[in-house]
């Protein structure tokens, strides 16, 4: 009779093959996980990243455009408020006899300390970017003078006359040259309040002085929202007249993940 045998693993064999597939499990499982945790931190860090990034880029745009000495910060370094412009060019002064001698009379050319109700600007196009009841500043040098109105003044009108553009006003006396014979037109007023973790940012159109006063409630929670997640409490650093550069600080968490990211961005304080 023949014999046959039987095909199978004995119990022995499958306790060592159990035995090394807990020791291979307890071997890989930390490292997947660590390799888990550490590919949803660097994807927390990108993103972090990413964002800061793009707010920074935001602010520096409007801060490049800024009015000259129109920069304020609160003393916390929390909130900052600034006026940017929207255009600018050159003035023709009373010792400019050069040229344009025939289209722009004294009375119509830059000078301290004389009432004036028109003035010849010197602007590139043909086609301005800007109009009637747009506020024109000159020689703007604090945000005081801004405030007061000293360095600024509303345009009634304004032509083209040949290689000229000419604004009308009520008249005025300048008190503050410029000693590069700059102008400059404003477009918006500006202020970031850093609130509950989160930066918002309010804007309007042309001069507000209830917006640019630090000491008056502007903004809120009901307003844009530019960044959140906001460890850090003092955000931007300005010495107003010692260096022209703004620092920005942002430090962000989400979750067990913090990063700081620090920006300098060049302010304009001459004309």
């Amino acid at each position: 009779m023949r014999q046959t045998r039987s095909c199978g693993f004995t119990l022995m064999e499958i306790i060592i093959v159990i035995t090394l597939m807990g020791i291979l499990a307890g071997v890989l499982t930390p490292i997947i996980s660590y390799s888990t945790r550490a590919y949803i931190a660097s994807q927390a860090r990108s993103e972090l990243t990413a964002r800061s990034r793009l707010a920074l880029q935001r602010l520096a745009r409007e801060i490049r455009v800024t009015v000259p000495n129109s920069i304020k910060l609160n003393g916390s370094g929390s909130e900052i408020t600034f006026v940017t412009s929207k255009a600018g060019g050159m003035l023709l002064r009373e010792d400019d006899t050069r040229i344009f001698e025939t289209n722009c009379p004294a009375n119509q050319r830059f000078r301290t300390a004389t009432p004036l109700s028109q003035l010849c600007l010197i602007y590139p196009a043909t086609t301005p970017f800007f109009v009637d009841g747009d506020l024109f500043v000159i020689g703007n040098s604090t945000p005081a003078l801004l405030s007061s109105g000293d360095t600024t003044f509303a345009a009634t009108a304004v032509t083209h006359s040949s290689l000229l553009w000419k604004i009308a006003f009520t008249s005025k006396s300048f008190t503050y040259d410029s000693p590069s014979s700059r102008f400059m037109v404003i477009d918006s007023t500006h202020r970031l309040r850093l609130m509950n973790g989160a930066l918002y940012w309010r804007s309007e159109s042309g001069f507000s002085s209830a917006l640019y006063d630090l000491d008056s409630s502007q903004v809120s929670s009901s307003h844009p929202m530019l960044i959140h997640g906001i460890a850090n409490s003092t955000i931007f650093n300005y010495q107003a007249g010692i260096e022209d550069l703004l620092k920005i600080s942002l430090s962000l968490q989400q979750g067990d993940e913090l990063i700081t990211i620090e920006e300098q961005i060049d302010v304009r304080i001459s004309y």
